[in-house]
């Protein structure tokens, strides 16, 4: 944390664990004979960006203002020494709106040491227990994740899901709260895909991780907390291929939405997801009806395992507040046409949800 005298027109940092300016921050690698990872930083750049003083002087001029390259000659000095500006690296849009000020000081200054191998990192988290060290090992670890996701063998990302731990106790420990946080940024980064998504569902603890989320969403007035639960959330309803997250919670998590007014540019991005979830299935369902046409012209069966998930989660997308939201109205003009055109197909049970999503939308547009 900057701190500005008012006898002088320098800043200093406080030497706080966060800080860059602490000689603590940031350890990794391997353990040393005093039991702590060795810090490494790279020196060689950070020599050619800080030319007056040491980095760790207890009085450093405005080290933001520093560490901002205002040249091109600079942008390049930056870019050839591997120093990442969050501004620069192209992530996922929700990854990217999750991310906030706090995360983005942090990773860029990880990003001035060297980061130990993942393989090392995941070792070392299976037996620490020390909080200090465990929030390095964290940090490291959520700084390779959002910076370098693509590159990570999904072996590593695999073994990464399968160790971190599902307290179900999340953000009710003040004194661990900072490595709550560090654990949610790393199931953000790691929520790519639907297989990462199921392994974490199927975590020992997940279902009282999810309810012990969802209660600390409602009661905790934390902004940053909350946007953390509401990303994490909207990324473990957009990957889960079951959609049973949808059917169990989702009216659960936008009653406390209205209950507490909550607004964030997270909220928009997660109707945007469920809108994409929506048109998807309403494509899935399209393609059930195209198939079953052609497939009875030949005697062939068509599995309907899905179509009830389907058009049940089309209704609980429809019933919330915020249901106008989620809704597009040209992909449901093109299910009703569909549904239309292959009436003697649909039976009894699917009819019955097909008119309670009429009934539904006629409620909310008519």
């Amino acid at each position: 944390m900057s701190i500005i005298d008012s006898n002088s027109s320098r800043i200093s940092i406080k030497e706080s664990k966060d800080s860059i300016a602490c000689r603590e921050f940031i350890k990794p690698g391997d353990l040393d004979s005093n039991v702590f990872y060795r810090s490494v930083m790279k020196q060689k750049y950070i020599k050619q960006l800080v030319q007056n003083g040491n980095i760790f002087d207890e009085e450093l001029i405005d080290i933001e203002k520093t560490l901002k390259p205002k040249t091109q000659e600079k942008l390049k000095l930056y870019k050839n020494n591997n120093f990442i500006r969050y501004s620069e690296i192209k992530m996922p849009p929700m990854s990217e709106k999750i991310l906030d000020t706090d995360d983005i000081k942090l990773f860029s200054s990880i990003s001035l040491f060297e980061i130990p191998p993942i393989k090392n990192l995941i070792s070392l988290l299976k037996n620490e227990n020390d909080f200090k060290q465990k929030k390095y090992l964290y940090s490291n670890l959520c700084f390779i994740l959002f910076k370098n996701y693509e590159n990570i063998n999904e072996s590593d990302l695999i073994e990464i899901t399968e160790n971190i731990n599902l307290n179900e106790e999340i953000f009710n420990n003040e004194n661990e709260i900072e490595i709550d946080i560090l654990i949610i940024n790393c199931l953000i980064a790691l929520l790519k895909n639907d297989k990462i998504c199921e392994i974490i569902i199927k975590k020992t603890g997940f279902k009282e991780f999810l309810i012990n989320l969802l209660l600390n969403f409602k009661k905790n007035e934390s902004f940053q907390i909350r946007r953390k639960i509401s990303g994490l959330f909207a990324l473990l309803c957009y990957h889960n291929k079951s959609n049973s997250i949808i059917l169990k919670y989702f009216k659960k998590f936008n009653a406390i939405l209205d209950n507490i007014q909550f607004d964030s540019d997270i909220i928009r991005k997660f109707y945007q997801l469920m809108k994409e979830k929506q048109n998807f299935i309403i494509d899935k369902i399209i393609e059930y009806f195209n198939e079953l046409k052609t497939a009875d012209n030949n005697n062939i069966k068509i599995s309907n395992s899905n179509l009830i998930t389907y058009f049940q989660v089309l209704i609980i997308f429809l019933e919330i507040t915020n249901g106008q939201l989620i809704f597009e109205q040209n992909k449901y003009i093109q299910l009703i046409k569909s549904l239309k055109q292959n009436e003697e197909f649909i039976q009894m049970e699917i009819r019955r949800y097909i008119l309670r999503i009429k009934k539904i939308i006629r409620e909310l547009y008519y």
